[in-house]
């Protein structure tokens, strides 16, 4: 699948470098989460030996949505955005990342455009894909008392469609 492949490109030695320019080296150990979905904010994970499952919450549990290995990073669009985090990135192979700040990111994407460029395609590739793959597990996250995060909870989706509901078409 085209999408699949612009959302998991893996990283040449030179890219690397550049990462590694600007990021540092942290060892990470089985079970360790690198962000929880929810969080605020979350830094740009390049895996050096490690690998990573990206998994969503699904009925007390976790559902794998796809795993990155060595040469792979870690975001999604909203680490551009600066949305609260869809998914839990979870390591699954201990090794080395390189860990670059979201201020950081975005200084490589603006010097170095080819990177930057690959970078931004999956990130773009990777929210449609979890728009697709992970659509029924994805919650709102927010306020339980917030009139607006109660809207969206109850707005019907598509199979409450019917003639009866204002604004629908059957």
């Amino acid at each position: 699948m085209a999408d699949e492949e612009a959302a998991t490109p893996t990283l040449d030695a030179a890219d690397m470098a550049l990462v590694a320019e600007l990021g540092a080296r942290r060892q990470v150990g089985v079970g360790d989460y690198l962000y929880r979905e929810g969080d605020v904010a979350y830094d740009f994970f390049v895996l050096v030996s490690a690998e990573v499952d990206i998994v969503v919450a699904v009925d007390g549990g976790e559902r794998t949505i796809i795993r990155h290995g060595p040469g792979r990073f870690l975001g999604e669009l909203n680490m551009l955005s600066g949305l609260r985090v869809f998914v839990s990135a979870k390591v699954v192979t201990a090794g080395e990342v390189l860990v670059v700040s979201r201020e950081r990111l975005r200084q490589l994407m603006a010097t170095k455009p080819r990177l930057g460029d690959t970078i931004l395609a999956a990130f773009v590739a990777r929210r449609g894909l979890l728009l697709t793959e992970a659509a029924p597990s994805i919650r709102v996250i927010g306020s339980q008392f917030s009139p607006e995060c109660l809207h969206i909870r109850e707005f019907p989706g598509p199979d409450a469609c019917t003639p009866r509901v204002a604004g629908c078409r059957p």
